[in-house]
């Protein structure tokens, strides 16, 4: 193989490793749990708010941090433990504009 041809499979194998590295987040992330979501929903009961607000609030809220964890939490103590999170989630699901933290 002539050096220029090394250096194109190069260039190549670099652009398809970028294109990896720089996959969307969205598509690395698995699905919220059903348990979570159930959990999630519950929390909000109180707030009257309507099934697809919630469910993409959850949704936006599951990947946030550690479930086992988030599970033995209400309401006030998951937006006390990731305030700029809460406010982005609700703000997505509400299909506003959330401030950047």
């Amino acid at each position: 193989m002539k050096s220029h041809d090394l250096w194109a499979v190069w260039a190549l194998c670099l652009v398809v490793s970028i294109g990896l590295i720089a996959a969307p987040a969205e598509a690395q992330t698995p699905p919220p749990s059903e348990k979570w979501m159930a959990h999630c929903a519950r929390n909000l009961e109180s707030a009257q708010l309507p099934e697809d607000v919630v469910r993409k609030y959850c949704e936006c809220m599951a990947g946030i941090g550690e479930e086992a964890e988030m599970l033995t939490w209400d309401q006030t103590e998951l937006e006390r433990s990731y305030p700029p999170a809460h406010i982005q989630c609700h703000e997505k699901a509400r299909g506003r504009t959330a401030p950047d933290f």
